[in-house]
């Protein structure tokens, strides 16, 4: 006795539904159902368009459940926003720190051009200045200090044209004109928390209480290349971070204030 199939060949539509969290974003849930063995066709369209799926093939009745991130058929896309503020280590020279007057750093350089031994530097005795001189004339030029990097991902559709990662590359960003393109309610679903805003206007003010601002240099934020990784769903991560510094402006010639 041969199968009896119930119901009609061509392939019917369920109830779509959407579901949505801050890690993966926006999926749309697409079901199909027909009798017989009728899909085939329906999961070679998702397949050419990227789209996951699920297919129980079945001579009786046939399902696929087809997963949409959003941009692939048209779709509104919705991206995801992750903002993180982390620590790289750099090494700073000495003779720029505040506690330093211009006159001593001037009184310093001069000193180790003409490589002047220690006791007959112009330096007040056991004062800050001439005991970074000692340092330096032990060959101590550097010291390691934090240097606070942002990074923001935007994990969103492969199809996915709305970021700006790429504009003002390898330009330097003041902290306010940093800050106001994060938060930008027009640029991100989830512009940049207060709190990681705050902690950025911290690490600025300490910076520039250790550091003079030094003539033909800016301090701000090197905004890097952006960086593209795919990720599961048809997705792609898009990767852009900001690093904190003092730049040489005659190399860096793009200031975005």
């Amino acid at each position: 006795m041969g199968i009896i199939v119930n119901g009609t060949w061509a392939p019917i539509r369920q109830q779509v539904s959407v579901s949505y969290d801050p890690q993966h974003g926006q999926v749309i849930t697409v079901p199909w159902a027909c009798a017989g063995n009728g899909l085939a066709g329906l999961a070679r369209f998702y397949q050419r368009n990227r789209v996951a799926f699920d297919w129980k093939p079945n001579d009786r009745m046939s399902t696929l459940v087809a997963r949409v991130a959003g941009g692939q058929l048209g779709i509104p896309d919705v991206s995801v926003d992750e903002w993180q503020l982390v620590a790289n280590e750099q090494q700073l020279s000495l003779l720029y720190l505040n506690r330093l007057s211009d006159n001593e750093r001037d009184v310093i350089e001069e000193a180790l051009d003409s490589n002047t031994a220690v006791d007959d530097v112009l330096l007040p005795p056991g004062g800050y200045a001439i005991e970074i001189y000692k340092k330096l004339k032990l060959g101590i030029a550097n010291f390691a200090f934090g240097q606070q990097v942002l990074m923001h991902t935007v994990n969103a559709s492969e199809n996915y044209d709305k970021n700006i990662a790429d504009v003002n590359v390898e330009s330097i960003y003041s902290t306010e004109k940093m800050i106001g393109e994060c938060q930008s309610l027009d640029l991100w679903v989830f512009p940049m928390p207060t709190a990681i805003a705050g902690a950025i206007n911290a690490a600025d003010e300490k910076f520039r209480n250790m550091f003079p601002e030094r003539t033909g240099y800016q301090i701000g934020w090197r905004k890097l290349p952006s960086t593209r990784t795919t990720a599961s769903g048809n997705r792609i991560a898009i990767k852009t971070e900001f690093w904190f510094g003092q730049w040489d402006t005659l190399i860096y010639t793009d200031v975005v204030k």
